[in-house]
């Protein structure tokens, strides 16, 4: 039993099934073979964060930003790559139908989604966290609560930095910031090839888009924070969402989508010359950050950049740049910052407000 807040806690009875070893190794294995043969993950983790999640007397949450449902499956495969643990993961209730007590025998740990649950909700997600942190587990959680409908990092809901702060009173407790990247414009059918205020719920047939087209996927850890019980959970969630941008990687892909628009916010149509000038003047701009830089560098021509990103120029993919372009756009000169209310309009296909 483990005392928190003066509450004593008695994780005899556990919050979660347990997870099934079998049910593990089987879909570990099955998924290391698949991962390997539709796509291309490049891995950046540091030293520290390898040999802190090697441990397994540490209490980590891994709190990525979140653009895909890919990361549900791609994240846990590369912890599970680096020290051979698969992390437990907190997912909608809605994402997969059919199926839950099978992934709640995975490790999958879910929480309620809509009006009516909106208060009870993290207070169950947050019962849950300390049981599994109080007990030295690996935990991966995506704090904005939903995938990126405009590319730019949301706010990030505070409750597993509540968890979190809680169970550091009593023990050590790190959280790992966690942010994928991905280079092939296909890919995005899940969420991006749609003018939709919300992504897709995932399907089991949904599966087969994402055996092809995965292209480079660049999965990057930072560096572990050790939470301060002194601090509040408004600022640690803030601090680590901070630390997820910082990961955040700049690819063809997003020059070129930041280019094409700025070209379709200024001109009715696409000239070819202009786009090759936006997109030197977007490399340019960002030649600060060129360490961020993959795939190219900052004496890459824009026709190189153009077919290095793979995305046609059409006007009837605006939806799609802005997304891809919203990835970046904390690296931009101010005057490019865009606002997430107004891309959330903009991407659910309402008027901006003026």
């Amino acid at each position: 039993m483990v005392t928190l807040d003066d509450k004593v806690l008695d994780f005899s009875s556990e919050p979660l099934p347990p997870r099934s070893e079998f049910l593990l190794d089987k879909t570990r294995d099955f998924f290391r073979w698949w991962l390997k043969r539709s796509s291309h993950v490049n891995l950046e983790m540091p030293g520290e964060t390898s040999e802190l999640i090697s441990n397994p007397k540490s209490a980590v949450l891994f709190a990525s930003s979140h653009k895909s449902l890919w990361e549900t499956v791609g994240i846990p495969y590369a912890i599970d790559k680096t020290n051979d643990d698969v992390p437990y993961v907190v997912m909608g209730s809605n994402l997969v139908k059919g199926v839950g007590f099978l992934m709640h025998r995975l490790g999958v740990v879910y929480v309620e989604r809509g009006k009516d649950t909106r208060f009870r909700t993290p207070l169950i997600l947050k019962a849950k966290l300390n049981y599994l942190l109080a007990n030295n587990q690996k935990v991966l959680i995506f704090p904005e609560g939903t995938r990126s409908k405009t590319g730019m990092i949301d706010e990030f809901k505070r409750t597993f930095a509540a968890s979190a702060l809680e169970v550091s009173k009593h023990a050590d407790t790190y959280i790992v910031p966690v942010n994928t990247d991905y280079s092939d414009l296909n890919f995005r059918a899940e969420s991006a090839l749609i003018k939709s205020s919300a992504p897709y719920t995932f399907k089991l047939l949904h599966a087969r888009h994402w055996i092809r087209h995965m292209e480079d996927i660049y999965i990057t850890f930072g560096m572990p924070t050790k939470v301060i019980p002194t601090m509040s959970d408004k600022e640690l969630a803030a601090e680590i969402r901070e630390q997820c941008k910082r990961l955040v990687k700049i690819l063809p892909i997003n020059i070129v989508s930041e280019a094409a628009t700025r070209e379709m916010t200024y001109e009715s149509r696409i000239d070819p010359k202009n786009l090759n000038h936006r997109i030197l003047q977007v490399r340019d701009e960002l030649s600060s950050h060129k360490e961020q830089f993959r795939g190219f560098d900052d004496k890459t021509i824009p026709q190189v950049l153009m077919r290095l990103s793979g995305i046609p120029i059409l006007k009837d993919l605006e939806h799609v740049y802005r997304l891809y372009s919203g990835y970046i756009n904390h690296y931009l000169p101010s005057e490019w910052h865009r606002d997430i209310g107004e891309e959330k309009r903009i991407m659910a296909g309402m008027k901006p407000n003026k």
